[in-house]
């Protein structure tokens, strides 16, 4: 009699496990996005998953907003299916390397410019809200909405910039700063301060910087405009310490004729990340504008910079000091100085600068040094100009420049690698007549 009981218990188990979605239609209408997340930063195409069923179900609908409370929608996917429930480790499948995968409600098409890939119709950025309708034969809607933020991708090897809608705020990011490959980042304008302080008057808005926590392998640049009318000597950046819970002052670097400040940055905050121009009644540390300082210097010399290494390594600095080539000062075999680069770690980035303001090619087109190097060491000289950098070889192999901000310009001829003093020269403003009309020299590195 037991073992009965069992089967016939077991069988109405297994027609009820056969029979679910019976049960699903028999529930009412509900209308459920499960991913993104509210609040969450995204960008390219977004599977969007979550529950769209109910009894006597119709349809549902897919779409989405400009704003908080969007006033006209765009359809992202509608269908006649329900969808009672999805795979609760697709989070697992999207963070997988190399899949592109749908949602089961349907997949958000948000725009990527910021390199080639694939087919992208639509460009956005800011706040969006996702809805999600569920509708039934009786005219019966079910609904859910969420708030989502859509940032910017900046790659590693070319770096980039993005900025906040109202365009009075910017955070970019020179190649090489990342410690990943790529970083999906947003600077979003508050409506308004949330976190007053007794002695600063607001004299820009608020701006969110996502992700907060986030390292970086040199300073990036965040800039943001401040109201017209104002004393700049009276303003400063400032950042909201979570910890302290306190507005905290920056060392800030006042643009007066784009009525900006900038300040640089390692690392931004745990938690949330917020920063602001204030004014205070306190002194200002800013620090002016370097190209507006640059345009008051003659360049009459001869010479733009001689490097003796008598008084130190002058304007030379690694990029990238956690990871890049120590430099120090050490005798030639006839009693002069000379610099020294060793490669301290590995793996490591080597990446030295050795100017510390631009300087025109046109007026100092030559480059010329002695220099000693061991057999096999594989390394060559960088410029930048325009934004863009240009690769002058020196000891490296020959390589293919693929679709980053990279492009060869020249060789330097004759170079000996066998540990003994030699002279190398090259003419940079020639190579750069080859590829670019910007002979400004922002940057040269080894």
């Amino acid at each position: 009699m037991r073992s009965k009981s069992f089967l016939l218990l077991f069988l109405c188990l297994f027609c009820l496990f056969l029979n679910t979605d019976h049960l699903f239609a028999e529930q009412p209408l509900t209308a459920k996005i499960e991913i993104p997340y509210p609040d969450s930063l995204v960008r390219a195409d977004i599977p969007v998953f979550g529950r769209a069923y109910g009894k006597d179900f119709k349809e549902f609908i897919l779409d989405y907003g400009e704003g908080i409370d969007p006033k006209e929608w765009v359809l992202i996917s509608k269908s006649n299916t329900p969808q009672p429930e999805y795979n609760s480790s697709v989070m697992q499948d999207i963070a997988s390397f190399g899949k592109t995968i749908d949602g089961n409600l349907g997949t958000w098409r948000t725009g990527l410019d910021e390199y080639k890939y694939g087919k992208h119709p639509v460009n956005l950025s800011g706040t969006y809200t996702l809805r999600l309708r569920v509708f039934d034969n009786q005219g019966n809607i079910a609904e859910n909405k969420i708030p989502v933020e859509i940032g910017r991708v900046i790659l590693n090897s070319i770096g980039g910039k993005t900025e906040s809608q109202d365009g009075l705020a910017s955070f970019e990011v020179k190649e090489h700063s990342l410690y990943t490959s790529a970083l999906l980042v947003s600077l979003k304008a508050l409506d308004k301060n949330p976190f007053q302080q007794k002695g600063l008057t607001l004299a820009s808005k608020v701006y969110e910087l996502r992700e907060p926590g986030e390292k970086f392998a040199q300073p990036v640049t965040l800039k943001i405009k401040y109201g017209k009318n104002l004393n700049p000597k009276t303003l400063r950046m400032y950042s909201y310490d979570t910890q302290n819970k306190n507005w905290q002052p920056l060392k800030s670097e006042l643009i007066e004729n784009e009525n900006a400040l900038s300040t640089q940055i390692t690392q931004t905050l745990p938690k949330f990340a917020l920063y602001a121009v204030f004014s205070s009644n306190g002194k200002s540390d800013q620090i002016p504008s370097w190209p507006e300082e640059l345009t008051k210097k003659t360049k009459d010399d001869i010479l733009f910079q001689n490097n003796t290494f008598e008084k130190g390594i002058g304007d030379w600095h690694t990029k990238f000091p956690d990871i890049g080539a120590k430099l120090s000062i050490v005798k030639r075999e006839d009693g002069t100085n000379c610099l020294k680069l060793t490669n301290q770690s590995s793996p490591s980035n080597f990446s030295s600068s050795m100017i510390g303001v631009p300087f025109n090619a046109k007026d100092y087109p030559f480059v010329k040094f002695d220099y000693k190097i061991p057999k096999d060491l594989k390394i060559n000289f960088q410029v930048k100009t325009g934004n863009k950098w240009y690769d002058v070889v020196f000891t490296d192999d020959e390589k293919i420049y693929w679709d980053v901000n990279m492009e060869k310009i020249g060789k330097i001829k004759d170079v000996v690698a066998d540990d003994n003093w030699h002279t190398a020269y090259f003419n940079l403003y020639w190579m750069l007549t080859n590829k670019t009309d910007d002979f400004i020299i922002q940057e040269v590195t080894m």
